[in-house]
């Protein structure tokens, strides 16, 4: 077996090639750079350092490397990774090592190991030839660097969270007095944005006349000498107004550099006090003279009383000579003594107004009780402790008779909705109307008859006693409330919660207890339930429609292709523009998927309604026994509205006529211009409308309905989800329009929609389907779907535009990059909203703007009710397109942004 070499082995070797590769001059320079890494993996005193040959065994290794795997560097050589690693680690070490030897470039990766972070870096080594010969890899200990960087993020995450939101605005000048930090109350207090805060320096906020001052105090700060922290001062806001400050700096460090922290309190409002105080005595003396409660002013050093007003006098039966020079603990009872002097102390503490109810001492040794209110204040500059005294004797006195008081409880409990009682021995002493309207009794139906376990359900009754037990043994505080089934008088069940408790009734031991009725709330309940799960079902519908736009936008946008721009035989045309309207209709089916998503505020744009009527109409139709007669006026308006949405209320519509006909028949689908007289009785804003109809000659929605029929979950079919007009309804109320349902049951059912109509002139609807808009400039399509892109290029090209292409946000962004700076930016960029697993549409559009804030971006959504879609401007695009789309709503919304 081959001896391993030595350590010593290995240091001969390296002097030979120094000497071999000096002998060969410039020839042999790869032979000097393998002499250099081996000479750094043996003497490297900071690094890990071993040399792999191209089968991952160990040729060569420093005393580092050796100690932390636990072996001898003679050991180590010849071994492989999974000889001296962890299986994991061994792997993860030739899988790097592989792709070293694969791409011919450095790999550089982190990993931790027994709570310690290491950085890995494995290095191709090359022969004269070029050649791989060997792997380099050097591991760094990198935990303390790692640990300081954690808790260097922290602390300035911490900082930034109270800055941000003191009350105080922080400011932090360097040394060379220009404002490094400022929080958003510093930006409030000086009228200038944070950013504007920034580029400013002390000496441009401060006053004429207090620069000097303030200067000074700042180079002490720096020089860390020691003087009054807080002091007074003004500052000059943005607008030019003086505002008085309380300013608090302390010496710190920005960045490595000396730099000063000041807070800043905006003392306008208290220097106007102050100075109001200073000038009002003489209003004062009569406010404190004439005033109702007992004032004292109190020395707060001493604790002796200053001052009396004459109602004080009147309430301690002393005289204002008698009262004044007295300790402020003369006037209270020894038991609250400990009471009052902790209130007391928490007046400088804390310096607030504090609130206390005792008893006060008069001067023949009775008690009074009282309700306190003191506070810090400042008279003529001098501390005090205003102390305003109320006699609280007739509000104790009242307190305690409406807790004796039956009759107060009585009043109470005839008003309650809840049911009351009070039982004792089994039957009720007391029911109050509300429990009697519940159960269908009258009170005295139940008073001294019935008990509460006549109102609990047979099944429930032996619960329900043994709640009653627990209750007896003063155990209900474990369970309560208790829910039970309670019948009703005539003999309907009722869900019901109970909360009872032990009292002193009459003399003798009693229960007092609450009943609610809670069946309405387990039935919304239950109805939550369903609309949760129909939110998952939405999570999935969204989904798969997004899918299926983004397959339709494929196919649409090379059907349209074809049929525009080939040279198709008359019939293949035909066939051809079949196709096309059969995504279209396959567009209406994803509407109804997104219908369960959710669907968010509607993505207007003005539409010819006829087609609208028409096409969603023969959809809800097809397969149907019912065909329908239309009436639309060559005249109609046009409506500003989301398409896609209206035609999901079209369709709901004629499916509700439909199953109302179930032996088949004829339904009117019409619409007609509405003129304002006709809109007086209807809750709609003032202006234009359209109204559009849908008349059935079915079975008819009986009256008592009808003022459910918007209700979540209600139908009266056996397989309705009830959800149709529901939504229906929303959709409209988000149009700002207005829906109403007319029925006679075995009449048939007329349903109206109101919906604005749109400024614009009504266009021709021919010309809106032919419309087909070529242009010029450089395009940057961003799409996540290979399909997509590539359609996406051919329309572009056909349209007379230079696509280049992006799979993500970040591709997208750094060709846009390399674009500009190339000289040739791209004039528009069309935008997939959502990319799974790469940037999306939201924060890439964030991106594009700070790279280029003249960015014209397209938002592209196969989820047509992305929220984003109907707001696109706010978050910086300038127009939207819905998936799936043809070339001629491609071309038409470039030639908007870019011609608009």
């Amino acid at each position: 077996m081959k001896k391993k070499p030595t350590y010593e082995d290995l240091a001969k070797r390296v002097g030979e090639l120094e000497r071999e590769a000096l002998e060969r001059d410039g020839q042999n320079t790869a032979l000097l750079e393998q002499a250099e890494i081996l000479r750094l993996l043996l003497n490297t005193p900071s690094l890990s350092a071993i040399l792999l040959d191209l089968d991952f065994n160990v040729i060569a290794a420093n005393a580092i490397a050796a100690q932390r795997v636990g072996k001898e560097v003679d050991e180590l050589v010849g071994m492989s990774p999974r000889d001296y690693l962890s299986a994991d680690r061994a792997a993860l070490r030739s899988a790097r090592a592989e792709e070293v030897v694969r791409s011919a470039q450095p790999v550089v990766f982190q990993d931790e190991r027994d709570g310690r972070h290491y950085e890995n870096r494995l290095d191709p080594v090359f022969d004269a030839e070029g050649n791989i010969r060997a792997i380099a890899v050097c591991t760094r200990d990198i935990t303390e660097t790692q640990h300081a960087i954690d808790a260097l993020l922290e602390s300035e995450e911490n900082f930034r969270f109270l800055a941000e939101n003191a009350n105080d605005g922080i400011l932090i000048a360097s040394g060379k007095g220009s404002h490094v930090y400022a929080n958003r109350r510093a930006s409030e207090i000086t009228g200038y944005t944070v950013q504007e805060l920034l580029q400013t320096e002390i000496r441009d906020l401060a006053h004429p006349d207090e620069l000097p001052a303030i200067l000074e105090k700042y180079a002490k700060r720096l020089k860390g000498e020691e003087f009054p922290r807080t002091y007074e001062t003004r500052i000059v806001r943005k607008d030019g107004v003086t505002v008085p400050i309380e300013l608090t700096g302390a010496k710190t460090t920005w960045k490595g550099e000396p730099s000063d922290l000041v807070l800043i309190r905006d003392v306008t409002e208290r220097s106007r006090i102050e100075t109001e105080l200073r000038g009002s005595e003489e209003r004062f003396r009569a406010i404190f003279e004439g005033a109702l409660d007992a004032i004292l002013l109190v020395e707060p050093e001493t604790g002796n009383i200053l001052d009396a007003n004459p109602t004080a006098s009147e309430l301690l039966w002393k005289s204002q000579e008698e009262i004044v020079g007295l300790h402020y603990r003369e006037l209270f009872p020894s038991r609250w003594m400990e009471r009052v002097d902790r209130a007391y102390e928490s007046l400088f503490e804390e310096e607030r107004t504090i609130t206390l109810e005792t008893d006060l001492l008069r001067s023949d040794g009775r008690e009074v009780p009282v309700e306190v209110l003191a506070q810090l204040i400042q008279i003529d500059g001098i501390p005090v402790i205003h102390a305003l005294v109320r006699d609280i004797t007739d509000r104790k006195r009242m307190d305690k008779e409406l807790r004796d008081s039956e009759e107060q409880f009585r009043t109470l409990a005839e008003a309650s909705l809840a049911g009351i009682f009070i039982y004792r021995d089994g039957l009720f002493r007391y029911a109050n109307p509300a429990l009697g309207r519940m159960f269908g009794y009258g009170v005295s139906e139940m008073v001294g008859r019935m008990g509460p376990i006549d109102l609990v359900r047979p099944e429930d009754r032996e619960a329900a006693n043994a709640y009653a037990r627990k209750s007896l043994k003063g155990g209900a505080e474990e369970i309560p409330v208790f829910s039970f089934r309670g019948v009703k008088k005539d003999g309907r069940p009722i869900d019901c919660e109970v909360l009872q408790a032990g009292i002193q009734y009459r003399g003798r031991r009693a229960f007092i207890g609450t009943i609610l009725d809670v069946t309405r709330r387990k039935l919304m309940e239950e109805e939550l339930l369903k609309t949760q799960k129909l939110e998952s079902l939405g999570v999935l519908a969204g989904g798969i429609a997004h899918d299926f736009n983004n397959i339709l936008t494929a196919i649409s946008t090379n059907i349209s292709m074809a049929r525009l721009y080939g040279d198709l035989e008359d019939d293949i045309s035909q066939m051809m523009a079949d196709a096309e309207k059969a995504s279209v209709r396959a567009k209406a089916l994803t509407q109804q998927l997104l219908a369960f998503a959710r669907g968010g505020a509607p993505i207007r744009k003005n539409v010819p309604l006829a087609k609208v009527l028409r096409e969603n109409t023969e959809f809800a139709l097809s397969g149907s026994n019912v065909n329908y007669v239309s009436s639309i006026p060559k005249d109609l308006w046009q409506v500003e509205v989301d398409e896609g949405q209206i035609g999901q209320v079209l369709h709901n519509l004629v499916i509700n006529a439909v199953q109302a006909m179930p032996e088949g028949g004829s339904i009117r689908v019409g619409a007609r211009n509405v003129s304002p007289r006709d809109l007086a009785a209807l809750p709609l804003k003032p202006g234009r409308y359209v109204k559009v109809f849908v008349s059935d000659q079915g079975i008819g929605i009986p009256e008592r309905h009808l003022n459910n029929i918007f209700d979540p979950f209600f139908t009266t079919k056996q397989k309705g989800s009830g959800l149709g007009l529901t939504s229906s309804f929303t959709i409209v109320r988000n149009h700002e329009g207005h829906i109403h349902v007319d029925s006679k049951v075995d009449k048939g059912t007329t349903v109206d929609v109101y919906l604005p109509a749109s400024e614009e002139t009504s266009a021709s609807e021919k010309g809106a389907e032919e419309a087909l808009r070529p242009g010029k400039g450089r395009v940057l399509l961003i799409d996540d779907e290979r399909m997509i892109r590539r359609a996406g290029r051919e329309a572009l090209a056909r349209l007379g535009y230079d696509a280049t292409l992006a799979s993500d946000g970040a591709e997208g962004s750094r060709l846009y990059v390399e674009a500009m700076r190339e000289g040739r930016g791209f004039d528009v960029v069309l935008l997939d909203l959502t990319i799974p697993g790469g940037m999306g549409g939201k924060d890439t559009v964030r991106d594009l703007l700070r790279i280029d804030p003249n960015a014209k971006v397209i938002a592209s959504s196969g989820y047509s009710n992305d929220p984003l879609m109907a707001d696109y401007k706010a978050y910086g695009f300038r127009e939207v397109i819905v998936k799936p789309y043809r070339v001629e709503d491609l071309g038409e919304v470039l030639h908007r942004v870019l011609e608009g």
